[in-house]
């Protein structure tokens, strides 16, 4: 909830969409509403710790991508305010208005899943994410949904920290982005790295050059020789 509502859903790594196991919905809803309450008090109308929406026109797409939704928690919207609550909403089709593309705002779809493999099988057909963040003690999940999925950058039990990180390189992978910063890698970025052999005149192996009569075994060890 903390990466969700840090300016109020308005950064680019703030999460876009829980996915929560079936046998604990109920209890993180409620958990969600009582560490909301701790965070912000009644979220529930215009709040001092909470950020407005930044004009009228991303206020009208955030409304309309509210409207009609089954919403758990929050909902409460101030038009002359450009106010609009935390807002848990619970989806059951990845092909809602609300998954079509990024949010950045305060609503915040939950999905309900039952096997872990579909989750991930799905994941691996939607656009890369530029960040994700992944709950859980059980390594061996860490490890399947590490290897399983691609994105710019992965948290396992938090969320935003990485950004603040200077050492570890941020940015996306495919439509979350392209290229790192941070540390080493901001260099590396704006650098040009250019490639330069020098190769010596008096010696050469003549069967690099056509025609072939290399087996396949001896042409295997000259690429082998060159690429080092």
């Amino acid at each position: 909830m903390h990466a969700k509502y840090f300016n109020n859903g308005q950064s680019c790594v703030a999460p876009d969409y829980l996915i929560v196991h079936r046998q604990i919905k109920d209890e993180f809803v409620k958990l969600t509403d009582t560490v909301l309450t701790q965070f912000f008090g009644d979220y529930n109308k215009p709040n001092k710790d909470l950020t407005r929406i930044i004009d009228q026109k991303n206020f009208d797409r955030l409304y309309n991508l509210m409207d009609k939704q089954k919403i758990a928690l929050g909902g409460f919207h101030d038009k002359k305010q450009y106010f609009i609550s935390p807002t848990l909403i619970e989806i059951d089709d990845w092909n809602n208005k609300i998954m079509q593309d990024e949010i950045f705002g305060p609503l915040f779809p939950l999905i309900v899943y039952d096997d872990l493999d579909e989750v991930l099988e799905k994941l691996v057909q939607l656009p890369k994410c530029l960040s994700l963040f992944l709950y859980t003690n059980d390594k061996e999940i860490q490890k399947k949904v590490i290897n399983k999925t691609s994105s710019g950058a992965m948290v396992i039990n938090d969320s935003l920290i990485h950004f603040v990180m200077v050492n570890l390189p941020f940015g996306g992978v495919g439509s979350s982005g392209m290229g790192k910063y941070h540390g080493t890698a901001s260099f590396d970025a704006f650098s040009h790295h250019k490639s330069v052999l020098k190769k010596k005149l008096w010696f050469d192996i003549r069967q690099r050059f056509t025609p072939y009569t290399l087996s396949r075994k001896q042409a295997a060890w000259l690429f082998k020789f060159f690429s080092g």
